[in-house]
């Protein structure tokens, strides 16, 4: 049996995507810390016969759980044929403000878990010759963000090692795409600590329902990149032609904007 195999699933984007996979036809391994959410989550499905859900709570941002996690797919015959590395995190403010503890966890789940994630069940998947693996990234991957450095950096990282995996496998039967989302509606602002902040309060902000159904239909394609919303769109496309330096600053004062 195949499996699509999603991290971060207990809530926002992951849980959204989750619902339209097993919707679809797919058995499911979902990873998260939460495993509470996790057991709910596999509740509301009501797992059938022919459809199978393994929840697997484990917080990748500990070094060496995604070894610990490859280990168990092994030890239980799973075969991962999609694989969408969700889990990821923020962290708004200055970047001394924030503890080093706090940067070094965030590189950890942001960059590493999903490379080794990939890495670990990439091989299978070529032996298969088929398989997808669906990076979420972020429109913030598109520049530096002051206030949001380290967050954006890693979210750069896994743009262009996504749309470079693209071009390494897409002839060899393996899809691989980013998806960058903007503002979304999920527990992301208030982890990051921007629920007061006017990004996540707009009527452009999406619900994550959206941003999971555009996730689902990438998956089915073979575009190394897709960024959600017209809005987000021009944005980027825009960024591309202004100055650097401004494009920063300017990022910098969308990120830093309070509610009024």
């Amino acid at each position: 049996m195949n499996y699509t195999l999603i991290t971060g699933a207990s809530s926002g984007i992951g849980m959204e995507l989750a619902k339209i996979f097993y919707k679809q036809g797919h058995s499911l391994i979902l990873v998260a810390r939460n495993e509470s959410r996790l057991n709910a989550l596999k509740a509301q499905l009501n797992s059938q016969e022919h459809q199978k859900i393994h929840c697997i709570p484990m917080d990748l941002s500990i070094p060496g759980a995604s070894k610990r996690l490859y280990e168990t797919l092994l030890q239980n015959n799973f075969h991962v044929e999609t694989l969408v590395n969700n889990a990821g995190y923020g962290s708004f403010g200055r970047f001394d403000s924030i503890s080093l503890d706090l940067h070094q966890n965030m590189l950890q789940l942001n960059m590493l878990a999903l490379t080794e994630l990939t890495h670990y069940l990439l091989v299978p998947m070529l032996e298969q010759k088929k398989g997808c693996v669906l990076n979420i990234a972020s429109t913030a991957a598109f520049q530096g963000i002051p206030f949001f450095s380290v967050y954006a950096a890693t979210k750069a990282y896994v743009l262009h090692l996504s749309e470079a995996l693209h071009e390494e496998y897409h002839a060899l039967g393996i899809r691989v795409s980013a998806v960058c989302p903007g503002a979304t509606a999920t527990e992301f602002a208030q982890r990051a600590n921007m629920q007061n902040n006017r990004l996540f309060q707009s009527a452009f902000t999406a619900s994550s329902e959206e941003v999971a159904k555009l996730c689902y239909r990438v998956c089915n394609s073979d575009r190394p990149i897709v960024i959600h919303g017209l809005g987000n769109r021009l944005l980027t496309w825009l960024s591309r032609w202004i100055p650097r330096k401004l494009g920063v600053r300017m990022a910098g004062k969308m990120v830093s904007m309070p509610l009024k």
